[in-house]
């Protein structure tokens, strides 16, 4: 036997650990048995004494619930501080919500402060009237009686600032196509656990001393005067610790900062001043839990050395030592459990036993205290099954006097109603452009009328964006973009068509029999799932099936008809070239025409077999919101960076397209460019991430050889273009794959370029689809019919 094996210190850590959770265990439930709070009736004040002061941006849907709790309280004033960004989303908000319930306006009243928590804070307490100021969250519901039953604490002079109870308020939208992960459990239990040992440690020094290591969050009741107190206001903009501002963290410096000039800072814990903090069922579970691990830290090295008062209580000096020294603890503990394998490992299979027994008991108590997150278990993770939500009624319902802003506001608790699940995650055009208005549209970098002929289309799977026009009894084409892109991808390539087809007389031999004036060309186009001002499909897989269904919703759509007559012309671009293939394979006689730019579907596996691994990898181990960081990341990057694979004339002509008017995307705003739009779409469609993962996850972009031989059930030839220097789409191993799928219905083309020729070089893709599609003639008009 090795040293190790024969030591019994890795046992003997666990033990006195175990002996030392005990102990403060019975130490927290003495002292909150000896806990007695304020009673209502004996305080001297009403809530018309109150001012309410809030912080917003942009105002989450829960912040409906919340505004019509503050105003139940009946406060002198309710102060929303927000900055000119939101100004008008939140004032607009505000006037629909007291219209509804037929509230007061004059006691709501919004300010304007600078971006920054404390900056914005400072602005509404300086405006505040009442001789208490309530400072609350945008995401926290109040009860009822939530003011008048903290107020009696306020007749002691003493005291300064009153913290309360809380409970976690979960969210009801679903995350990745509603799939599980064990961690979000644990770090869902974790964080309610969270609440509760700040709720008995509030309690131990309330007991104790009468004042509190840090306040819970924003969410606290204040005299007035010593908020706006010159030396507080200067202090409290200045806070510099080591050299750097903080704006975060004011919570913790509020209490350091009453606590140095000996004001008391009470708890009140009852099931009246119990507030409802939302809670999003999100992997930022993780990284928060980390960042609120780090403020603490920072938080309890400045007590240790701002507030000597602490020194006067042993217990007190103890409990923060301890905590200060959490993460050192953790790790001696992970050691000693790894040691105690090592050494003893039947003994320490049984503790084992005993602790997952022991965190299976504790969460339990959490589902029984949140039944509404009980389908985050852990056998729903192990199953690999999809959880969805069953409506169940909970008692408590009424407990809000206007309970159906809390349906719509995407929430649930044990005490309230549960929202059914959404299907739909909006556009911008729900989302965003509802508040701007006709020249903050106009600088947009993806205007909504950025083209022509504009309509929503209501559809079972949400709305979805179309742009139609040009002449009635034109030539139709319908155009498909890429994974990545919008609409506006392919704009110029619709423009130049259209400058092709007005007022030239241009022969195109559809039959024997009849001419067509090439001024006749429509052109249809719309925008995927997920992108631009479409919806994104929440509860369905991004595969062909639901493109194919999305072809069929545009075309039809639309006064005229499409699927007769011949049918249309079909121009997929990288991803939509895939797409366009199935949907002709299965639909030979619909497409009269096919042309496939850079198209996806024949790469190459091992070109693509270290990313796929990294995203299965990535998918298993690291949060959502991470990932979700990482891709859009990479996302918003150029496709090619710093030359590689790509010509140096390729880059001269990407560097310029801006100004090129043969690569305008869009003819009425010439300032669009297409990697700010995508750009644009990336960070203001809520739903491209999840849009862009499913459609990543079912829509191969490889190994479909037996679907491109489905084409040669087609009469015409099958345009192909491809980029020379393309490193995505690589031109002689495309041109191998394809020749062998479709033998002579092959008409080959190579463009000099990379993988967004489809955005450089319009006029080139045009010519040789006029020559493929045996267009002749020019075209010098607008006379195009587009649909996206």
């Amino acid at each position: 036997m090795t040293v190790l094996e024969q030591s019994n210190i890795g046992l003997a850590i666990l033990i006195f650990m175990w002996v030392w959770g005990i102990i403060d265990h019975y130490l927290n439930k003495y002292y909150c048995a000896r806990y007695k709070p304020a009673v209502c009736g004996s305080n001297t004040r009403t809530t018309n004494s109150v001012s309410v002061v809030i912080r917003t941006l942009e105002p989450l849907p829960i912040f409906k619930a919340c505004l019509v709790q503050w105003l139940v309280n009946n406060p002198l004033q309710v102060i929303i501080c927000t900055t000119y960004e939101y100004l008008e989303k939140v004032s607009t908000l505000v006037r629909k919500i007291i219209q509804e319930i037929k509230g007061d306006r004059t006691k709501i009243r919004i300010i304007v402060a600078e971006q920054g928590a404390r900056s914005q804070f400072m602005a509404g307490v300086l405006e505040a009237k009442g001789e208490i100021v309530a400072t609350s969250d945008n995401h926290i519901l109040w009860g009822p009686d939530y003011l008048s039953n903290i107020l009696p604490c306020f007749d002691d002079p003493k005291l300064s600032l009153i913290s309360t109870l809380r409970s976690l308020l979960f969210s009801s939208a679903p995350l990745e196509g509603t799939r599980l992960l064990i961690w979000r459990t644990v770090a869902t239990a974790r964080l309610a656990h969270r609440e509760r040992g700040t709720v008995s440690a509030a309690i131990m020094l309330h007991v104790i001393v009468r004042w509190c290591w840090i306040l819970p969050g924003t969410t606290a009741i204040y005299r007035t005067h010593i908020l706006q107190n010159p030396g507080f206001v200067r202090s409290y903009l200045n806070d510099y610790w080591n050299g750097v501002k903080f704006d975060a963290g004011d919570d913790t410096w509020i209490s350091r900062y009453l606590l140095r000039n000996n004001w008391i800072i009470a708890a009140q814990r009852t099931e009246e001043t119990n507030f409802m903090r939302t809670v999003k069922r999100t992997s930022d579970y993780v990284c928060q839990i980390l960042r609120w691990e780090r403020s603490t830290i920072q938080s309890y090295i400045r007590t240790v050395t701002e507030i000597p008062q602490m020194y006067k209580h042993r217990l007190i000096v103890f409990k923060t030592y301890e905590r200060l020294a959490k993460s050192l603890l953790l790790l001696i503990h992970l050691f000693a459990w790894i040691h105690a394998f090592i050494s003893h490992p039947h003994i320490t299979m049984g503790c084992l036993s005993y602790y997952v027994y022991h965190k299976y008991k504790d969460l339990n108590r959490f589902f029984a205290y949140y039944p509404t997150a009980s389908h985050l278990s852990l056998l729903s993770r192990l199953s690999q099954t999809i959880a969805y939500h069953r409506p169940v009624r909970t008692p408590g319902v009424g407990i809000l006097p206007y309970p159906k802003y809390v349906d719509c506001s995407n929430f649930s608790l044990a005490a309230f109603r549960r929202k059914a699940r959404p299907r739909v995650i909006k556009s911008p055009i729900a989302t965003l452009l509802p508040y701007l208005s006709k020249s903050e549209k106009d600088a947009l970098p993806y205007p909504p009328d950025a083209l022509p002929g504009a309509r929503d289309v209501e559809t079972p799977h949400g709305t979805m964006r179309v742009y139609e026009w040009g002449p009635e009894d034109g030539r139709k084409v319908l155009l498909i973009h890429g994974l990545t892109t919008s609409s506006i991808a392919v704009g110029a390539i619709a423009h130049e068509l259209a400058r092709r087809g007005c007022r030239v007389m241009t022969f195109v031999k559809l039959n024997p029999f009849r001419l067509l004036n090439l001024s006749m060309i429509s052109n249809t186009r719309q925008d995927l799932w997920g992108h631009g001002y479409t919806d994104s499909c929440l509860d369905l897989d991004h595969d062909i099936r639901l493109y194919t269904a999305q072809i069929f919703l545009a075309v039809t759509s639309s006064h005229l008809s499409w699927t007769g007559d011949g049918g249309f012309g079909l121009v997929g671009c990288s991803l939509g070239g895939a797409i366009s293939v199935e949907f002709a394979g299965y639909f030979p006689n619909m497409v009269n025409s096919l042309a496939l730019l850079v198209p996806a579907g024949l790469i190459r596996k091992e070109r693509l077999a270290t990313q796929m691994k990294i995203l299965e990898i990535g998918t298993l181990l690291l949060p959502s919101g991470l990932l979700e960081k990482l891709i859009m990341k990479r996302l918003s990057q150029p496709l090619f960076e710093n030359g590689v694979n790509e010509p140096a004339s390729s880059r001269k002509e990407r560097g310029s397209k801006s100004s090129d008017p043969e690569a305008q995307a869009s003819l009425k705003y010439p300032h669009i460019t297409v990697p700010e739009t995508m750009k644009w779409a990336m960070q203001n469609h809520k739903g491209f991430y999840t849009s862009f993962m499913s459609t990543a996850r079912h829509m191969q972009g490889t190994g479909q050889l037996e679907k491109w031989k489905l084409l040669r059930r087609r009469e015409d030839r099958t345009l192909v273009i491809a980029g020379s220097n393309d490193s995505i789409v690589v031109a002689e191993e495309l041109y191998e794959d394809v020749r062998e799928a479709l033998g002579d219905k092959l008409d080959w083309r190579v463009l000099e370029g990379a993988h967004d020729i489809t955005i450089l070089k319009p006029k080139e893709i045009v010519d040789a689809l006029c020559e493929s599609w045996e267009i002749r003639g020019s075209i010098r008009g607008r006379g195009l019919k587009l649909v996206l």
